[in-house]
């Protein structure tokens, strides 16, 4: 586990309130877990990303996976949640955006920008208008430095 943290053990968990094992507290915490678990069982899974805690009480950004357990008659019996670690995603995400807000000067006429992305957001290709309105170089693009 990242950071030094552990699993909870069973023993810590019997007899507390589900939302204080995986979220950060904050207000209509009880009503927003409430409806995700509603959620979950119409559609069988969800997912979000949301700021989450650890045991020590430390905040991460997190991306919850919640599935919807069933007996083979398809009746509901519990629910299972993986959390992942996506704080390195969300800090870029962040850098990112922050680097959009800069204004830039576009031109005049209208423009046709292309992008081809590959998985988990690495930017394979990209024509060179999108990469000039971006503010890339194609080596930038190139050598995967498009953060």
């Amino acid at each position: 586990m990242p950071n030094g943290s552990r699993a909870i053990a069973p023993n810590e968990t019997i007899g507390r309130n589900l939302a204080s094992l995986l979220y950060v507290s904050e207000p209509l915490l009880a009503a927003r877990l409430k409806e995700e678990m509603q959620r979950c069982a119409s559609e069988g899974y969800i997912g979000s990303e949301v700021w989450c805690a650890r045991k020590d009480g430390t905040r991460f950004w997190g991306k919850a996976t919640t599935l919807a357990l069933r007996n083979d008659e398809v009746q509901l019996q519990d629910f299972a949640r993986v959390v992942r670690d996506f704080r390195k995603r969300h800090e870029r995400d962040q850098r990112v955006a922050a680097a959009r807000s800069q204004t830039r000067n576009l031109p005049a006429n209208p423009t046709i920008a292309g992008v081809v992305c590959g998985e988990y957001e690495v930017m394979r290709e990209a024509n060179d208008v999108f990469l000039g309105l971006a503010g890339y170089s194609r080596e930038a693009l190139q050598l995967g430095r498009m953060v």
